[in-house]
């Protein structure tokens, strides 16, 4: 059903870029519909979820980082007779904890492929290509005005669009600590 199409969709289309990675943090207001959460909805973050937790990266656990997955799937899928819909941070949330409640109770195995091809990559250096620099205004700027634990979030969100987006090398910590500095002392 649902689930064949997420893994045949993310074979069809490239890798995403930091453009339309932005474009998918969830907080346009149209990405909190009002319809209800259908069950190919839940279906497909349900399956998400399970793939995010069974990677062992940082952001395993980040509810941002699911967001983002959930409506990059939702873009590349070519049925739109499903119905599924993308979704704002605050509903895909409130889903995890039940998400989370069902796979405390039911211990499942991953799918064998994933939705979004992950690239393991060497952190890089210190240079900050155009995309690494507008991505993390971008995902400073998001943060800055939600009320999650912003740096932890930062980094675990960077890490993640690194592993995801072609372009887009990993960084230390430190140096998106630095980063992080750097744009909250140029908005003051």
């Amino acid at each position: 059903m649902t689930l064949g199409c997420l893994t045949s969709s993310s074979k069809l289309h490239k890798s995403t870029n930091r453009g339309v990675f932005v474009s998918l943090f969830g907080q346009d207001p149209e990405y909190d519909v009002l319809s209800k959460f259908s069950a190919h909805d839940f279906t497909v973050l349900k399956q998400l979820h399970v793939e995010q937790r069974s990677t062992k990266k940082p952001w395993s656990q980040c509810a941002v980082v699911v967001t983002v997955w959930y409506n990059t799937t939702v873009q590349q899928l070519d049925n739109p007779s499903l119905g599924i819909e993308k979704r704002g941070l605050r509903s895909i949330s409130m889903r995890l904890i039940v998400i989370d409640a069902m796979l405390e109770k039911k211990s499942r195995a991953p799918t064998s492929r994933g939705t979004i091809p992950l690239n393991e990559k060497l952190i890089d250096g210190e240079e900050v290509t155009p995309d690494d620099e507008a991505l993390l205004k971008q995902l400073f700027e998001m943060i800055r005005t939600s009320a999650l634990k912003k740096k932890q979030v930062y980094f675990l969100v960077f890490d993640f669009a690194a592993s995801a987006c072609s372009g887009l090398a990993p960084r230390s910590q430190r140096f998106l600590q630095r980063r992080w500095e750097s744009l909250k002392r140029a908005q003051s």
